[in-house]
Parts: structure tokens; C-alpha cells; sequence
């Protein structure tokens, strides 16, 4: 509700009265044959090195568009009145998907637009290799007849980043992804041997991934 009061003397001198007048404006609850606000259209994206700068259209249907939002992975990111936003303060060579909805002047939510994926990098940008270092003191422990539980140590040198985590890989194969620094392996055939690595790997896109350990020592389950 919005209201404007307006005064108007009555009479003159210190007989004067003051008449106020309150013009108001009221938005009530939305009826039942006002259609919700669509979904913004056209979704596009720009990137910088730390930033990404989203533009779209009005929804052409249903309740008038009175603002946006913009949501990345169901939270929001950005608010804006018009039909563009920046991102800003992102991480270089992270990649980003962002969805966009419209709010009437009710209240009332869209559908989200269409999603549009972007990464933080610009043409003829390298991606830096990853600087973390090799895990140590790989174990592994039979603890049953068909599982093993592995474990290793890790010390982050000055140029670690938040965006690693441990790949367990037997041979070619991935077995396992983990922040930990230790794993469960099941599902193993009684009397069989494994060999397994562990690496700190980059989920930056476009990284390198790091050495891999040596090989961790066979053991059979027991």
C-alpha cells in the first residue's frame, strides 16, 4: 500500500487549520483471473575474467514483470529492476549456470527461464595447472571379505585452493571421488587383489590434474 498525504490550509493566520488528506494506493491480493508472471526469455551471457553479465527479455505473457532475480544452484545471486545484471567477484576459470525469474507486482514468482551455463576465462586464456600436492602415507586395510578401507595424509602447500578433491582410481577406472582423505571400497570378489591410487585432483575446468601417488600395496580382502 502506498499513501500520499496532502495538506490544505483552511481559514488564515494562527486560525488557520490544517486538512490532511490521505491518498492512497492499495494493492490487494492477486484474483484468480490475473495469469502469474511468465518466464523471462532469451537468456544470454558475457563473461570477464571475474565476472559473468546476464540479459534477457520481458515475458511477453501474463502479469506485468515489477522485477528479477537470478538463481545459481537454488540460491540467489542477483536482484535487479531491469533485464540485465552483473555478477561480480568470481573465481577465474569457474564454470557458472544460472536460471532467471520474473516477480509480478503481487509477489508472485515464475518459472525459471531456460538455464545458461558460463565460465570465467576470456579467448586465449591458459588455465593454470594445479599446485596442490601429492598425497602421502597411502594405506590400505581389508575389512571384511569384500571391502577394503584406504587412507592417506595431505599436507596443502601455500597455493592450495578450495576447488580439490581425492580421485581413487584403480587402474583406469575412477572407484572413487572424496573430500576426505579416506575411503571405503565394497563390493570386492572374496580372494582378490586390488591396487588402487589416490590423487588430489582440479575441479576447476579446464586445470590439470595433479601426480597421481605411487601405487598403494596390493591387499586381498580378507
Amino acid at each position: 500500500m502506498g499513501c500520499v498525504e496532502v495538506r490544505r490550509a483552511i481559514g488564515y493566520g494562527a486560525t488557520a487549520l490544517a486538512l490532511v488528506v490521505g491518498l492512497c494506493t492499495l494493492i490487494g491480493p492477486a484474483s484468480a483471473d490475473v495469469e502469474i508472471v511468465a518466464a523471462p526469455q532469451s537468456v544470454m551471457a558475457t563473461n570477464s575474467f571475474s565476472s559473468i553479465s546476464l540479459t534477457w527479455t520481458q515475458p511477453r505473457t501474463g502479469s506485468p514483470a515489477a522485477s528479477f532475480r537470478v538463481y545459481e544452484n537454488g540460491a540467489i545471486v542477483a536482484r535487479n529492476t531491469t533485464t540485465f545484471v552483473t555478477v561480480r567477484n568470481l573465481v577465474v576459470f569457474t564454470r557458472h549456470t544460472y536460471t532467471v525469474t520474473a516477480i509480478d507486482v503481487y509477489g508472485r514468482e515464475s518459472a525459471p527461464s531456460q538455464p545458461v551455463t558460463r565460465s570465467t576465462s576470456v579467448p586465449g586464456a591458459v588455465p593454470p595447472p594445479c599446485f596442490f600436492a601429492m598425497p602421502t602415507n597411502f594405506t590400505a586395510t581389508a575389512v571384511s571379505s569384500s571391502a577394503v578401507t584406504l587412507s592417506w595424509s595431505y599436507a596443502p602447500n601455500s597455493f592450495e585452493t578450495s576447488f580439490g578433491e581425492f580421485v581413487v582410481t584403480e587402474g583406469a577406472t575412477v572407484v572413487q571421488r572424496t573430500p576426505h582423505t579416506s575411503a571405503r571400497i565394497g563390493g570386492l570378489a572374496a580372494g582378490s587383489t586390488h591396487t588402487y591410487r589416490v590423487s588430489r585432483l582440479c575441479t576447476v575446468p579446464g586445470q590439470q590434474p595433479p601426480p597421481a601417488t605411487p601405487p598403494g600395496p596390493p591387499r586381498p580382502p580378507a
